[in-house]
Protein backbone atom coordinates (compact mmCIF):
# COMPACT_ATOMS: atom_id res chain seq x y z
CA UNK A 1 0.00 0.00 0.00
CA UNK A 2 1.70 3.55 -1.03
CA UNK A 3 1.72 5.39 2.61
CA UNK A 4 -0.80 7.93 3.02
CA UNK A 5 -3.46 6.41 0.51
CA UNK A 6 -6.99 5.63 2.76
CA UNK A 7 -7.73 1.80 3.15
CA UNK A 8 -11.18 1.00 4.42
CA UNK A 9 -12.70 -1.52 6.45
CA UNK A 10 -16.44 -1.79 6.28
CA UNK A 11 -17.35 1.56 6.03
CA UNK A 12 -14.26 3.29 7.87
CA UNK A 13 -11.80 4.68 6.10
CA UNK A 14 -8.46 4.87 8.09
CA UNK A 15 -5.27 6.43 6.63
CA UNK A 16 -1.80 4.08 6.64
CA UNK A 17 0.33 7.06 8.05
CA UNK A 18 -2.54 8.05 11.28
CA UNK A 19 -3.72 5.15 12.81
CA UNK A 20 -0.81 4.19 15.46
CA UNK A 21 0.49 -0.22 14.85
CA UNK A 22 -0.87 -1.12 18.30
CA UNK A 23 -4.23 -0.62 16.52
CA UNK A 24 -4.11 -2.78 13.65
CA UNK A 25 -3.84 -6.37 15.93
CA UNK A 26 -6.92 -5.10 17.90
CA UNK A 27 -8.88 -4.48 15.20
CA UNK A 28 -8.19 -8.17 13.39
CA UNK A 29 -8.61 -10.15 15.99
CA UNK A 30 -10.95 -12.90 15.98
CA UNK A 31 -10.95 -15.82 18.45
CA UNK A 32 -10.13 -19.07 17.05
CA UNK A 33 -12.36 -22.20 16.82
CA UNK A 34 -10.98 -23.91 19.87
CA UNK A 35 -11.56 -20.63 21.89
CA UNK A 36 -14.79 -20.42 20.34
CA UNK A 37 -16.43 -23.74 21.98
CA UNK A 38 -14.36 -22.96 25.60
CA UNK A 39 -16.19 -19.65 25.56
CA UNK A 40 -19.37 -21.77 25.85
CA UNK A 41 -18.07 -23.44 29.09
CA UNK A 42 -18.63 -22.27 33.00
CA UNK A 43 -15.56 -20.70 34.31
CA UNK A 44 -13.78 -19.62 30.39
CA UNK A 45 -11.16 -17.51 30.91
CA UNK A 46 -8.48 -16.82 27.37
CA UNK A 47 -5.67 -15.34 27.98
CA UNK A 48 -4.91 -14.44 24.64
CA UNK A 49 -8.42 -12.56 24.80
CA UNK A 50 -8.18 -10.80 28.06
CA UNK A 51 -4.59 -9.73 26.02
CA UNK A 52 -6.20 -8.86 23.15
CA UNK A 53 -9.17 -6.76 25.05
CA UNK A 54 -6.56 -4.68 26.84
CA UNK A 55 -4.68 -4.20 23.58
CA UNK A 56 -8.25 -3.09 22.07
CA UNK A 57 -8.53 -0.15 24.80
CA UNK A 58 -5.16 0.79 24.79
CA UNK A 59 -6.51 1.04 20.79
CA UNK A 60 -9.06 2.99 21.82
CA UNK A 61 -7.16 5.44 23.91
CA UNK A 62 -4.67 6.19 21.27
CA UNK A 63 -7.48 7.08 18.87
CA UNK A 64 -9.35 9.60 21.35
CA UNK A 65 -5.58 10.57 21.76
CA UNK A 66 -5.09 11.12 18.39
CA UNK A 67 -7.94 13.39 17.65
CA UNK A 68 -7.42 15.69 20.56
CA UNK A 69 -6.14 19.22 19.56
CA UNK A 70 -6.91 18.71 16.19
CA UNK A 71 -8.21 21.47 13.74
CA UNK A 72 -11.70 22.67 13.69
CA UNK A 73 -13.82 23.89 10.29
CA UNK A 74 -13.42 27.24 9.61
CA UNK A 75 -17.13 27.90 8.73
CA UNK A 76 -16.73 29.59 5.40
CA UNK A 77 -13.86 29.04 4.20
CA UNK A 78 -12.90 25.21 3.89
CA UNK A 79 -9.92 25.44 5.79
CA UNK A 80 -8.57 23.81 9.27
CA UNK A 81 -7.97 26.46 12.03
CA UNK A 82 -7.06 25.88 15.85
CA UNK A 83 -9.65 24.41 18.27
CA UNK A 84 -8.27 27.09 20.81
CA UNK A 85 -8.35 30.10 18.68
CA UNK A 86 -5.90 31.88 21.20
CA UNK A 87 -3.74 29.04 21.42
CA UNK A 88 -1.14 30.27 18.76
CA UNK A 89 -1.07 30.30 14.94
CA UNK A 90 -1.58 27.89 12.43
CA UNK A 91 -0.74 29.90 10.17
CA UNK A 92 -3.82 29.80 7.08
CA UNK A 93 -5.17 31.93 4.65
CA UNK A 94 -8.74 32.48 4.64
CA UNK A 95 -11.61 33.50 2.18
CA UNK A 96 -15.41 34.36 2.17
CA UNK A 97 -18.05 36.14 -0.12
CA UNK A 98 -17.93 36.21 -3.66
CA UNK A 99 -16.78 38.07 -6.68
CA UNK A 100 -19.66 39.22 -8.33
CA UNK A 101 -20.80 41.33 -4.57
CA UNK A 102 -18.41 41.04 -2.07
CA UNK A 103 -14.97 39.48 -1.34
CA UNK A 104 -12.69 39.02 1.72
CA UNK A 105 -9.66 36.80 1.90
CA UNK A 106 -6.94 37.52 5.06
CA UNK A 107 -3.93 35.40 6.19
CA UNK A 108 -2.98 34.78 10.01
CA UNK A 109 0.28 36.88 10.87
CA UNK A 110 2.31 38.71 13.57
CA UNK A 111 1.56 42.62 14.12
CA UNK A 112 3.30 45.54 15.94
CA UNK A 113 0.02 45.53 17.27
CA UNK A 114 -0.50 49.13 15.49
CA UNK A 115 -1.51 47.30 12.06
CA UNK A 116 -2.68 44.48 10.39
CA UNK A 117 -2.58 43.51 6.40
CA UNK A 118 -5.54 42.01 4.33
CA UNK A 119 -4.99 40.15 1.57
CA UNK A 120 -7.45 41.51 -0.62
CA UNK A 121 -10.40 42.93 -0.68
CA UNK A 122 -13.31 43.46 -3.28
CA UNK A 123 -16.58 45.96 -3.38
CA UNK A 124 -18.60 46.01 -5.88
CA UNK A 125 -20.77 49.25 -7.10
CA UNK A 126 -19.96 50.82 -3.81
CA UNK A 127 -16.76 52.23 -2.14
CA UNK A 128 -16.63 50.89 1.73
CA UNK A 129 -13.65 49.64 5.14
CA UNK A 130 -11.91 46.90 6.32
CA UNK A 131 -12.98 47.00 9.63
CA UNK A 132 -11.61 44.79 12.55
CA UNK A 133 -13.78 43.45 15.49
CA UNK A 134 -12.69 41.83 18.59
CA UNK A 135 -13.16 38.01 19.53
CA UNK A 136 -15.79 38.37 22.04
CA UNK A 137 -17.15 34.71 23.08
CA UNK A 138 -16.55 32.70 20.05
CA UNK A 139 -17.25 35.61 17.97
CA UNK A 140 -16.71 39.40 16.66
CA UNK A 141 -17.47 42.15 19.29
CA UNK A 142 -16.67 45.84 18.77
CA UNK A 143 -14.48 47.37 16.86
CA UNK A 144 -10.94 48.48 17.26
CA UNK A 145 -9.72 49.36 13.85
CA UNK A 146 -10.22 49.72 10.24
CA UNK A 147 -8.79 50.58 6.89
CA UNK A 148 -8.66 54.13 4.70
CA UNK A 149 -12.09 54.09 2.79
CA UNK A 150 -11.73 51.80 -0.58
CA UNK A 151 -12.66 52.12 -3.64
CA UNK A 152 -14.73 50.34 -5.43
CA UNK A 153 -13.11 46.91 -7.03
CA UNK A 154 -10.32 45.20 -5.90
CA UNK A 155 -8.10 46.37 -3.23
CA UNK A 156 -4.71 44.47 -2.20
CA UNK A 157 -2.52 44.39 0.88
CA UNK A 158 -4.86 46.74 2.72
CA UNK A 159 -3.56 48.29 5.35
CA UNK A 160 -5.63 48.33 8.88
CA UNK A 161 -4.74 50.63 11.46
CA UNK A 162 -5.63 49.86 15.35
CA UNK A 163 -7.47 52.24 17.29
CA UNK A 164 -6.29 49.99 20.55
CA UNK A 165 -3.97 47.43 20.23
CA UNK A 166 -5.48 43.87 21.04
CA UNK A 167 -4.05 42.11 23.93
CA UNK A 168 -1.63 39.38 23.22
CA UNK A 169 0.66 37.59 23.15
CA UNK A 170 -1.76 35.84 20.48
CA UNK A 171 -5.16 37.01 20.07
CA UNK A 172 -7.97 36.32 17.48
CA UNK A 173 -9.69 39.74 14.98
CA UNK A 174 -12.22 39.64 13.03
CA UNK A 175 -11.75 41.54 9.54
CA UNK A 176 -15.05 42.82 7.89
CA UNK A 177 -16.49 44.45 5.16
CA UNK A 178 -18.44 47.56 5.91
CA UNK A 179 -19.84 49.29 3.30
CA UNK A 180 -20.21 53.34 2.24
CA UNK A 181 -24.11 54.35 2.44
CA UNK A 182 -23.88 57.67 3.65
CA UNK A 183 -22.36 59.56 0.56
CA UNK A 184 -20.32 61.76 3.02
CA UNK A 185 -16.91 59.43 3.18
CA UNK A 186 -16.53 59.37 7.21
CA UNK A 187 -17.62 55.41 8.75
CA UNK A 188 -20.69 56.11 10.70
CA UNK A 189 -21.56 53.11 12.21
CA UNK A 190 -23.64 51.65 13.69
CA UNK A 191 -25.94 54.58 12.23
CA UNK A 192 -24.88 54.11 8.66
CA UNK A 193 -21.52 52.08 6.71
CA UNK A 194 -23.08 48.58 7.62
CA UNK A 195 -21.70 45.30 6.84
CA UNK A 196 -21.33 43.70 3.82
CA UNK A 197 -23.56 40.59 2.97
CA UNK A 198 -22.52 38.24 -0.16
CA UNK A 199 -25.27 37.13 -2.60
CA UNK A 200 -26.07 34.12 -0.10
CA UNK A 201 -26.77 36.53 2.41
CA UNK A 202 -23.77 35.76 5.14
CA UNK A 203 -21.94 38.82 6.68
CA UNK A 204 -18.53 39.03 5.04
CA UNK A 205 -16.42 38.45 7.92
CA UNK A 206 -13.16 36.15 8.92
CA UNK A 207 -11.27 34.65 11.97
CA UNK A 208 -7.65 36.28 11.80
CA UNK A 209 -5.21 35.32 14.52
CA UNK A 210 -2.01 37.07 15.05
CA UNK A 211 1.21 37.44 17.36
CA UNK A 212 1.33 40.82 19.12
CA UNK A 213 4.97 41.35 19.52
Amino acid sequence: MIPGRLRRRGSVATSARSVPSVIVPALAWRPDPAETLAMREPGWRSESGEARFRLGAVACLCLVAAGCGRGTADPGSGHTVAADPDAGPERVTREIGDRGTFYLRVADQPTDGRTVVVDEALFTGTSGWVVIHTHVRGGYGPIIGRSELLPPGTSRNVTVTFSEPPAGPWATVYPMLHVESTANTAFDYPDGDPEASSADGNVVVLPMRIEVG
